[in-house]
């Protein structure tokens, strides 16, 4: 048996629930019910395949009747109402708040203007079959458990899937479904005598869909369901006298080739013919003509969906009524792409091409920016306002639901799912919604009772705060922008009523108000302007916001809102005002509604005089501490005294970096703006206490800044640097001589270098106090030749103060008991100091190996020989040979002490050699 037909929710997403705004209310629902009516008469689609010689599966569809749309006689959008801010040529703004008037009370019916722009897809895969969903009943013996049913729910089924499973028969036994159950957890459960279903509790019938052909493809229903929508529009224009207020749409066809003039133009290419995507025919109010060249498309071709928005945008922008609403609808089956064969940007014809979308999205974009509003109605198979696979994301992106879309990875704001984007589910009434179309395009309300508001916000003051009312004024403008006198619309009105300016001086607040039951006259302006400029708060913050480094930027991250002046809109700066609102009272059909109160209006943001600015360089120079020691960064404070010593607006923590670009560069700087004051300030630079580092200022360190004076555009500029507080001395500047007397040698001769009396400061690692360190002058020594050496190892010195000239430190040097009894060695003791001084900068110097430079200069004691300007730049040693006399009588080498006088006496050295003191003699002389 065969289920009547209805909608299949799993295959095709939503069923019904339009979604509300407030601003559209009831004539919105209505727009989208005739959107979502069009998609649906057209079936719900399959992927559109660009080619005619691709191939292309047909997809599913099913019909359901759709709900009645509320009646709209009361329903009431918002007044068109703005709030903008324009720079003038002397620093300061002009500050608007505006509403235009919109209404058919008179005794003709009036419209606000209306372009449409038709961008209709007519690519291959339209000429596809029209598919719905055929119900038959299935009987519970036949029923799998592994197979989705239907169960009927009023005009509709919805799916069933086994739950819950169990084992009949005895020797031949088959698994069957006791429990079906629905997504919202409805079950049915069936009852088995063995394995013979015998009832379902709750009674139902089961079915089963399957696909069945409408007989019409889907370029034949949506052609139907567009020459409605003409017929209704026409019908429309009927009642409307005024020509320049007609309703007027343009035709626009998409599918493969660009093609600039206007017709319906095909082109062959092997066997096939294709569309062209062009300007079938250009805004008219004569739907006549758009409907013949409706009924004349054909299908074939790729889904150049770029294109028809390209030229949509060309086509509006035509439109030479000033006032026009602009509309989009746009219709697709399929993914954008391009043919292969396209002279600008080839394709392969088929499937997701993201370049496609991107230009697609972008031509959108362009649309929205212009004021268009786009509704997109989805007839591919997987068409679902809420999904975000890549093409339902493209078409949510297109629509008005992302009004700042630009590509596929840059959305904007929006939201999925909302009003502006429909997928194909049902067909429907199609007068019923045409009604309803009509009347969401046509004006049929009045507006009275009007009062706007501005509160300025910290950031902004009055320039003329002496003069009546702020020295605001309204200004009318007709519909093509001509200012006009107010009795133009009627004021003051019959009774002499006329507008009323108000201002609050406490408050910073403006406004306007209308008499009680005057109603804007359609199309006009009505502007409260007043010129505005920035506040010394503003020029604090941003200085502020910039000294401080802020990651927001000088204006703490706000930007101005959409179409408030285009040094506004999107652009940074301070708030203008704290609130503005607009009250007024709707009336239809000469019935006053409740009043709407404290509709919030756009917030435009001004910005600062940058040239009212000085700007003060703080430069940083290291010396002596290597790049990969420094910190990132260091703080300095800039305090404030005016010349009465009274604090004024100085900038705490102010971040002092290297240049990104140059993370290695020697010079660090940041720029602190400084607001110009009509008082004398001396602003005084102070960088943070840093434990590893002294600071050192140069003259420029306190700066005296007259009233009212910047800095000229050349800045003022200070340098602070920095060097350690301590750095390692290299011992090998300390050097040591060494010189022996009476013979040569080949010993060494070792040293010691002291610590000073009362030395402090100096360490061996930073925090052990420095004791000593050896060194050794090795040989072989000629006599009388002095050989020199030099201490190893450094020693953490600290360096001198910022107002210390140098800093000294004492050592001494002796030499270590050579342990020989040849010798007489030298005890003296070198001092040596070692002296590091600041240059004429003010800063110590270093060496390329990051060791300080410094002094080092020998004292010997009095009556040292050594003490001679050969040896003024290093300690020196003398050792002398013994004496004979001084020599020890131990009978060396065999030798008796009468062999030492004899040999003292001159007498018998032959006899000493023969007699082997040959050997005393060798070991002296390599004592």
């Amino acid at each position: 048996m065969e289920g009547p037909s209805s909608l299949n929710p799993r295959r095709h997403g939503r069923q019904s629930g339009i979604v509300r705004t407030r601003n559209h209310g009831s004539k919105l629902v209505a727009l989208l019910c005739a959107l979502a009516m069009v998609a649906g008469m057209t079936g719900a689609a399959v992927s559109a395949y660009g080619d005619d010689d691709e191939s292309t599966a047909p997809s599913q569809d099913a019909q359901v009747t759709a709900q009645a749309a509320e009646p709209t006689a009361k329903a009431v959008d918002a007044p068109a109402f703005n709030k903008q801010i324009e720079p003038n040529d002397d620093g300061t703004y002009t500050l608007s708040m505006d509403v235009t008037g919109k209404s058919s009370e008179t005794t003709e019916q009036q419209v606000i203007p209306l372009d449409i722009a038709l961008v209709l897809d007519v690519s291959g895969s339209m000429d596809e079959p029209v598919m719905r969903d055929q119900y038959s009943e299935v009987a519970l013996r036949n029923m799998s458990y592994r197979n989705t049913y239907y169960v009927p729910n009023g005009d509709t089924y919805e799916p069933v899937t086994c739950s819950k499973m169990q084992t009949v028969g005895h020797i031949f036994t088959s698994t069957v479904c006791t429990t079906w159950q629905t997504a919202e957890g409805a079950s049915y459960n069936v009852s088995y005598n063995g394995s013979t279903p015998t009832g379902v509790s709750p009674d139902t019938k089961f079915y089963q869909v399957r696909q069945v052909s409408t007989g019409q493809t889907r370029l034949q229903v949506l052609k139907a369901s567009v020459d409605e929508f003409l017929t209704q529009l026409a019908a429309q224009n009927e009642t409307i006298a005024n020509p320049d207020s007609k309703v007027q749409v343009t035709l626009i066809k998409y599918a493969a080739k660009k093609n600039t003039t206007v017709g319906n133009d095909t082109y062959t290419e092997g066997e096939y013919t294709y569309n062209y995507s062009q300007v079938v025919q250009p805004l008219t109010s004569q739907m006549d003509k758009i409907r013949t060249s409706v009924d004349a498309l054909t299908e074939g071709g790729a889904t150049s969906a770029d294109y028809g928005l390209e030229f949509a945008k060309q086509e509006l922008d035509k439109g030479s009524r000033a006032n026009a609403q602009k509309m989009v609808i746009f219709y697709s089956d399929g993914e954008p792409n391009h043919s292969k064969s396209d002279s600008v940007s080839p394709g392969n014809g088929t499937g997701f091409e993201q370049n496609v979308a991107n230009s697609a999205i972008e031509a959108a974009h362009t649309l929205k920016a212009a004021g268009a509003t786009i509704f997109a109605i989805g007839a591919m198979s997987d068409a679902n306002p809420t999904g975000t696979d890549k093409v339902n994301k493209y078409m949510n992106y297109v629509s008005s639901n992302f009004p700042d879309a630009t590509s596929m990875i840059s959305p904007g704001e929006g939201k999925y799912g909302n009003v502006y984007y429909q997928a194909v589910t049902a067909g429907t009434d199609l007068q019923r919604i045409f009604d309803e179309l009509i009347d969401i395009v046509t004006s049929g309300t009045a507006y009275e009772n009007v009062t706007m508001t501005d509160t300025l916000s910290q950031y902004a003051q009055f320039t003329q705060p002496d003069a009546a009312n702020f020295g605001a004024k309204l200004v009318i403008r007709d519909a093509q922008g001509k200012v006009v006198d107010p009795s133009a619309v009627g004021l003051p009105d019959e009774q002499g009523q006329t507008y009323a300016i108000t201002a609050n001086p406490a408050t910073k607040t403006v406004s306007v108000s209308f008499p009680d039951n005057y109603a804007l006259h359609d199309g006009y302006r009505y502007s409260l302007e007043y010129t505005v400029e920035p506040t010394q708060k503003a020029y604090d913050d941003y200085a502020s916001n910039l000294n401080s480094g802020s990651a927001d930027g000088a204006y703490a991250g706000v930007k101005g809102d959409d179409e408030t002046g285009a040094s506004s809109a999107g652009q940074p700066g301070f708030r203008s005002n704290d609130k503005a609102t607009i009250d007024y009272t709707p009336r239809v059909d000469g019935n006053s509604q409740d009043p709407v109160k404290d509709v919030p209006m756009p917030h435009p943001v001004i910005q600062v005089d940058e040239s009212k600015f000085a700007k003060l360089t703080v430069e940083k120079h290291w010396v002596g501490v290597p790049t990969a020691d420094r910190p990132d960064s260091i703080l300095v404070d800039i305090s404030c005294r005016t010349a009465a010593g009274e604090a004024c607006t100085g900038y705490d923590n102010v971040k002092v970096a290297p240049d990104p670009n140059d993370a290695a560069t020697e010079d660090w700087h940041a720029t602190v703006w400084i607001p110009v004051a009509d008082v004398d300030r001396t602003f005084t630079v102070t960088e943070h206490s840093y434990d590893a580092y002294y600071t050192q200022y140069d003259a420029k360190r306190e700066w005296n800044l007259d009233a009212n004076q910047t800095d000229g555009g050349s800045g003022y500029f200070t340098t602070v640097t920095n060097y350690p507080k301590t750095a390692t001395f290299s011992l090998g500047n300390i050097q040591v001589g060494k010189t022996v007397q009476g013979t040569d040698t080949d010993s060494d001769f070792g040293f010691t270098l002291n610590a000073g009396e009362g030395l402090t400061g100096a360490t061996t690692d930073g925090t052990t106090a420095f004791t000593s360190a050896d060194t050794t002058v090795a040989g072989p020594f000629t006599r009388d030749q002095q050989r020199t050496g030099a201490f190893d190892g450094t020693v953490t010195l600290q360096l001198p103060a910022p107002g210390e000239t140098s800093k000294a430190y004492a050592f001494t040097v002796n030499e270590q008991d050579p342990q020989s009894e040849g010798w007489i060695w030298d005890q003296d003791q070198v001092g040596v100091t070692v002296t590091v001084a600041r240059n004429t900068a003010g800063d110590p110097e270093f060496n390329a190996d990051g060791t300080v430079k410094a002094t080092v200069s020998y004292t010997y004691p009095d009556g040292d020989s050594d003490a001679t300007d050969a040896n003024k730049n290093l300690a020196a040693f003398t050792n002398r040979l013994k004496p004979v006399s001084k020599l020890p009588l131990t009978g060396e080498g065999g030798a008796t002490p009468l062999l030492w006088l004899v040999i003292g006496g001159g007498l018998g050295a032959l006899a000493l050699l023969s007699a082997g003191g040959v050997a005393v003699w060798r070991k002296r002389s390599q004592v």
